[in-house]
């Protein structure tokens, strides 16, 4: 089941979907949002990476990304079903936003599944509703879910593995994807082999280096061609590190669907 956004004239935002899906039929994606995910696995086993780090996932996990951050899903064989909200930050209560670094981003705390299992499916319930009552309904149950995992935080078992050579690889990046970079400077910088450090990336991410590096390059574009009506498409390549404005454009058109004209465009 899946249930499209909904939306009012105060562009407050919610996604909610349910999918129960086979590993082949549910692609893994590697994304970020401009708003807050709430994940919830109900059945099965994942790897989740998630900025700089993979966590083991497991039924009765919950995962918690703020905007902007980069993640991929990696899922076992096997049946899987998880439940997913995508929100913006309207619908988390403003007291818990400084305690959010307690929960992130991976949540394991098998003594209230019960609790969570109601407000989801609360949610699921009163989101099919979408009568004059809903916004609020779905405000109320997701501040209901915040506190109630701010409140246990205490308890969460965290399965996070962090690899040397990948966190250091997305350090550099962070502080020079506007620049001319390669896999090779990285290895060097490293005194690993090339080999070495593209085959530990990939196993650790899901993610390719150049296809990681550009999502961080594609998300600056997204800043400029919102905030920059003035720059042109080749500039804002440019400043994003892409020396050929053509294969900018090409790339993309490829990830958003669209030429980052009509993005600029739309985003006025």
């Amino acid at each position: 089941m899946e249930y499209n956004k909904l939306t009012d004239s105060k562009n407050k935002y919610i996604n909610f979907t349910i999918a129960e899906r086979s590993k082949k039929v549910l692609m893994p994606s590697e994304h970020y949002h401009d708003v807050f995910e709430i994940y919830y696995l109900t059945k099965g086993n994942c790897r989740y990476f998630i900025d700089d780090k993979t966590y083991e996932v497991k039924a009765g996990d919950i995962i918690l990304i703020p905007k902007g951050v980069i993640h991929k899903t990696m899922y076992d064989d096997g049946e899987m079903q998880r439940k997913l909200i995508n929100c913006s930050y309207h619908y988390l209560p403003t007291s818990i936003i400084p305690k959010l670094p307690l929960i992130m981003y991976h949540y394991r705390n098998i003594n209230i599944k019960e609790e969570v299992d109601d407000i989801f499916i609360k949610i699921e319930r009163e989101y099919t509703k979408q009568d004059e009552f809903s916004q609020d309904a779905l405000l109320n149950l997701l501040h209901l879910l915040f506190y109630l995992l701010v409140r246990n935080e205490n308890k969460i078992d965290k399965t996070e593995k962090g690899n040397y050579l990948v966190t250091e690889v997305i350090t550099f990046l962070k502080e020079n994807y506007t620049k001319d970079v390669s896999l090779t400077e990285i290895a060097d910088k490293l005194s690993v082999s090339i080999e070495h450090l593209s085959r530990v990336f990939k196993k650790e991410t899901g993610l390719a280096f150049i296809k990681y590096l550009n999502m961080l390059r594609f998300q600056k574009a997204e800043e400029l061609l919102k905030n920059n009506e003035n720059l042109s498409i080749t500039e804002i390549a440019y400043k994003c590190g892409f020396n050929d404005s053509n294969y900018f454009s090409d790339k993309f058109k490829k990830y958003y669907g669209i030429s980052p004209l009509k993005f600029k465009k739309i985003g006025k």
